[in-house]
């Protein structure tokens, strides 16, 4: 039995994963603890997960929006230790963009492995050359803004900084969770050896929504083509919200959107559109015909393993480089946030609607997904790490 203290970013695209993971740890025997933010309490609570405080006084940590900052990384530390301290973990799991457990594991000598994105964002030496040149041009300069807080904080907790030359296997962790598939992923040969596919790990409570359920059905037995609609952050591009709405308004369709992560109000919406901050996109997945999102990777997890198409208007984050994965796999339309008007965002729903070879490939890709067992997966590589308590590398023979 192995003891794991999970570290997690406050939102449900990070949240419901570890919970996932941590739910097949304990059914095999491990202990599991939390680290989050208050407002996460109920949701741990309603799973029996024990959530540690940040200290004798509690307050906000690992808040999401607050992810870069250096005085919010300082927090992730001190709340990291103070859990450390009383639950005395094997393993710390913590995620791509939290570079808390990654300064308290090493000051702590306790090994540290990472919950991905559904792509892996940072260049490698050996990834071939993208169609674009100025897309790998940003993923370097995103790495280098991420390795620069890295030692930041480093020199702050008194050690010292990172060379560049071993910046990407310290960020990777000693175990790296990248949450797709190889088909999805091209060639993972010039991935870092901890870095491992295991699949969506989508995980979400399961609760019944009748509102929701009962929408939906009204959508089928009018005959209405149903989107689900995921708008995540602008990033300070141009957003597609009204565009949504122009939609719904124009063309006999159902829309249920979920706008918790966007930088506006939803304001006024046609009965049409379901719209909430946050959805059980499982529920809408199994009956959308095609999805239009940011491109994050909880929305295009949902899409993929639905074996739906998309239409992805990505701007920031992992979201374009997502986006480039779904276009050269042949399951997703990518429009630049300057170019999604409602006529050409409509324009690339119907047409992907009517692409036969863009929906066989949906429906392939999402068997790839459906033949992993994500979190037994996941729970298998950590009880390895937690076992030997130094990095896990995949097979170096892994395509």
């Amino acid at each position: 039995m192995a003891r794991f203290l999970f570290c997690s970013l406050a939102s449900p695209g990070f949240l419901l994963p570890a919970i996932g993971i941590a739910e097949r740890l304990r059914q095999v025997g491990h202990e599991v603890a939390f680290v989050t933010d208050v407002s996460c309490s109920e949701t741990l609570k309603r799973r029996r997960l024990v959530r540690y405080s940040r200290g004798r006084q509690d307050g906000p940590s690992f808040q999401v929006e607050l992810w870069g900052q250096l005085l919010a990384i300082a927090i992730q530390v001190k709340h990291v230790e103070y859990a450390i301290a009383g639950f005395k973990p094997d393993v710390l799991v913590g995620q791509q963009l939290t570079l808390g457990p990654l300064i308290a594991g090493e000051r702590h000598g306790i090994p540290v492995a990472l919950i991905g994105l559904a792509t892996y964002i940072w260049p490698s030496k050996n990834r071939p050359m993208p169609a674009d040149p100025a897309m790998e041009h940003f993923r370097t300069k995103q790495f280098n803004e991420m390795l620069k807080l890295y030692n930041e904080v480093r020199v702050g907790f008194g050690l010292s900084p990172c060379p560049y030359q071993r910046a990407e296997q310290r960020l990777a962790g000693d175990l790296f969770l990248l949450r797709t598939v190889p088909e999805l992923e091209g060639s993972t040969k010039h991935l870092p050896q901890q870095v491992h596919c295991i699949g969506d790990c989508l995980w979400n409570e399961g609760d019944a929504d009748e509102e929701l359920n009962a929408w939906l059905d009204e959508s089928v037995r009018t005959n209405k083509t149903i989107f689900y609609a995921q708008h995540g952050r602008f990033f300070n591009s141009p957003h597609f919200w009204p565009k949504i709405i122009q939609m719904a308004l124009e063309h006999k369709i159902s829309i249920a959107a979920a706008t918790g992560r966007m930088d506006a109000l939803a304001g006024d919406t046609p009965s049409n559109i379901f719209v909430r901050r946050d959805l059980n996109q499982g529920i809408v997945l199994a009956r959308a015909h095609a999805m239009i999102s940011s491109a994050n990777t909880t929305s295009v997890l949902g899409s993929v393993t639905a074996g739906i198409p998309s239409v992805l208007i990505p701007s920031g984050g992992e979201q374009p480089w997502l986006a480039q994965r779904c276009h050269e796999a042949g399951i997703a339309k990518v429009l630049s946030p300057e170019e999604a008007s409602a006529e050409r965002i409509w324009e690339a729903l119907t047409s992907s609607l009517q692409d036969p070879l863009m929906l066989s490939a949906a429906k392939r890709l999402a068997q790839s997904f459906a033949r992993i067992n994500s979190m037994e997966l996941a729970a298998d590589l950590l009880s390895r790490l937690a076992i030997s308590q130094t990095a896990v590398f995949r097979l170096s023979t892994a395509s």
